[in-house]
């Protein structure tokens, strides 16, 4: 055989650091060796996945020049023993991580407390998204009812479970993926027969839609996207049959290849076909699977460690049909239905919780981004480029270039060899990744790789010094792992207080982990902890509400779901403004900005107005806010107008009349007078009534 010189051995498993030159996919590369693209790619054009002979130049830098079939034993030999070789050795997880004992704690800070009803409102909008109500106030401030026995109640309520949900799913904040095979197997669509739409699937369109819907050729079905309505269905497309034979070969319905055959229907309740309007519908039910998964840990009051272990998952109608064509057993589905409620499922012993659920793995499609999620949702670590691990790493003498596939139909790539930079985020990245690369993108399991030369898929790592194997065995060491444990505990931190951990709250991070892991890792009984804090519990605690608070809050308290035409106007208005929409972007802002301030405004005054006009209409029993006002028109006596701002800022901001400073009363009260004296008393109550609910008072907490 020529041995070559030309290009220099990349992807070998000696290769220790970035320093190693990169083999890319240039045609330059391939006229130096007098051969074409495709001598060593798939493709034609060079690049991506490499053939056997590429594999074989890959790892020994040699081309050979005897094509014989004993020869290609040979080389496929070669090759097979130089993958295992290359993918023997378990990589080691690497970020930056310093133990929580090992951090240097600075002195705690002195606290102010907070007044009853400002610590009553932060504990109504951090555990269930709204503020408290007027009774709800009164009972805390007449010592009927203490603020730790109405956390007992908000804790099992039913906003708290929707204001955690969407605390979980901001963790992982899905947002984009592959997404690229439909919900079911075949897309469906209308069809015109007569005067009558007929439902037709576009495989079965090979005869005239006389032959399939002519009269007398139709059934009514109740599709499973839509159990509660009837559509006419041509036979064909409503056949039931499990198997349909198509050129004397017998094939299966519910077979991604019977149904791209054509001879079969869609089955019962055509749950082995789609509409284009289902598509979105599943990609939220996938966005929110996760969520519900931790939720229903943390509403069973299960370990939170399950998050990363459970041998179980939730779906829904939607995702039960979708799912069931992921995992082949869609036939076996009894009443499909897109509108099932969630519910929970087993699944087998190799799944981990949401490490291995169908969004995690589709929606951060590649190792890469796999990974990324991965420490930055459960280890609360960052990647960006590390140079100082880097060259620790390489000055250690060990391995920094990782192999690992994006999904198992791919060959092993290293790419660290690219560069410094890459190499520094690759690093912490490609280790992490090694542990899913038996699973693909849509949730499905293979233990060897493809082709005729079926070799394992190694899917093992070091962790804390511990060797783990795939993801089963990665969310089991994570899980009963001080990292996890902390990281768990800083979320929830920032979530009651705006920040993660400072320097002077050391302190009160490891007695608060130490809490956590002492009460077997219930998330209710952590945030039970982090209320009973003095940093939780101070004037120094301030935050900025986020979108969902801003919505169910100000919705109740003025009792007007703020519409601009038939659009919610926060979801209107909240992305256009500087990009509002806080779990769409990854940097948060930490005080109000132009976009907050705006949006809050325009949902001050128009909700306001709407409320004020409602109020107008009601007897004055029925009013919500102005009961104590004869006439709403009218301008109201100093003693009204003073009883109506107490009770605005009770339902508003949780503050008693009493706590409100006497320049402040002067302005509300001067700015009723002067707007009421001008234009009449609706008028005045819309404007005292945006003043309050626009103001920096009600937007920080």
């Amino acid at each position: 055989m020529l041995r070559l010189f030309v290009i220099a051995t990349v992807l070998l498993a000696s290769t220790t650091g970035p320093q190693v030159p990169a083999a890319q996919a240039h045609k330059r590369f391939a006229r130096k060796l007098g051969v074409q693209c495709k001598e060593c790619h798939q493709s034609p054009e060079g690049g991506g996945p490499r053939n056997l002979i590429g594999q074989y130049f890959q790892a020994t830098s040699e081309l050979p020049l005897d094509r014989s079939p004993q020869t290609m034993k040979l080389v496929e030999s070669t090759v097979d023993r130089w993958l295992l070789e290359l993918l023997a050795d378990p990589p080691t997880v690497r970020w930056r991580h310093v133990p929580l004992a090992q951090l240097s704690a600075e002195p705690a800070r002195t606290y102010t407390p907070a007044p009853p009803s400002a610590l009553l409102r932060r504990l109504s909008l951090d555990l269930r998204g709204t503020a408290p109500s007027e009774k709800e106030l009164h009972q805390l401030l007449e010592s009927q009812r203490s603020a730790e026995a109405l956390v007992e109640e908000w804790i099992e309520s039913k906003d708290f479970e929707s204001t955690f949900f969407l605390y979980h799913k901001d963790i992982i904040r899905p947002r984009t993926g592959i997404f690229n095979t439909p919900v079911s197997f075949s897309r469906v669509s209308k069809l015109k027969v007569g005067d009558v739409d007929v439902i037709s699937s576009e495989r079965l369109r090979t005869e005239s839609a006389d032959g399939d819907c002519g009269p007398g050729k139709t059934v009514d079905v109740s599709p499973w996207w839509d159990r509660k309505s009837i559509v006419k269905t041509c036979i064909k497309t409503a056949s039931t049959a499990a198997t349909a034979v198509v050129k004397g070969q017998t094939l299966r319905c519910d077979s991604e290849e019977g149904q791209r055959s054509g001879g079969c229907g869609c089955g019962p309740n055509l749950v082995f076909c789609y509409v284009d309007s289902v598509r979105e519908d599943v990609i939220k039910s996938m966005k929110d699977e996760m969520a519900q998964l931790a939720m229903a840990v943390v509403k069973e009051n299960r370990p939170y460690s399950e998050v990363l272990t459970a041998d179980w998952t939730m779906v829904d109608g939607k995702l039960e049909v979708f799912y069931g064509k992921l995992w082949g057993d869609q036939v076996s589905i009894k009443d499909p239905d897109g509108g099932k409620s969630w519910r929970r499922i087993e699944r087998d012993p190799r799944h981990s919780g949401v490490l291995s659920s169908p969004p995690m793995l589709n929606f951060f499609y590649n190792g890469r981004r796999w990974a990324q999620r991965t420490l930055e949702a459960f280890f609360c670590h960052e990647t960006t480029p590390d140079f100082d691990l880097l060259d620790d790493t390489v000055d250690a003498g060990h391995t920094v270039a990782v192999p690992y596939r994006d999904s198992p139909d791919l060959m092993p790539t290293q790419t660290v060899t690219e560069g410094r930079a890459c190499a520094a985020c690759h690093l912490q990245l490609d280790a992490v990744s090694r542990l899913k690369d038996r699973w693909d993108y849509f949730g499905a399991y293979h233990e060897t790789m493809p082709g005729p030369r079926p070799l394992p898929i190694p899917q093992s790592a070091l962790f804390e010094g511990q060797l783990v194997d795939g993801l089963d065995g990665l969310g089991k060491a994570l899980s009963s792992s001080p990292v996890f444990h902390d990281c768990v505990v800083n979320q929830a931190w920032e979530h009651m207080t705006g920040h993660r951990f400072r320097a002077d709250e050391v302190l009160t991070r490891r007695a608060l982990v130490g809490e956590f892991e002492a009460k077997q890792l219930n998330f209710k009984d952590l945030l039970r902890a982090i209320i009973r804090t003095p940093e939780y519990r101070s004037m120094e605690n301030i935050k900025l509400m986020k979108k969902e608070q801003y919505v169910r809050a100000m919705g109740r308290a003025t009792d007007v779901a703020w519409k601009v035409a038939d659009k919610s106007g926060w979801d209107l208005y909240y992305d256009k403004i500087g990009g509002m929409d806080y779990r769409k972007i990854e940097f948060r802002d930490v005080n109000p900005g132009i976009g907050h301030s705006l949006v809050q405004f325009k949902a001050a005054g128009e909700s306001c107005n709407e409320l004020v006009g409602r109020e107008q209409k009601r007897g004055r029993k029925e009013r919500i806010w102005l009961s104590v006002v004869d006439d709403v028109d009218k301008e109201a006596s100093p003693t009204d107008v003073d009883a109506a701002l107490a009770r605005l800022y009770l339902r508003a901001v949780a503050r008693p009349w009493s706590e409100v400073p006497e320049e402040e009363k002067r302005l509300m009260r001067d700015l009723f007078a002067d707007v009421a004296d001008k234009q009449g008393g609706a008028q005045g109550w819309k404007a005292v009534c945006t003043a309050v609910f626009g103001s920096a008072d009600y937007a920080l907490y």
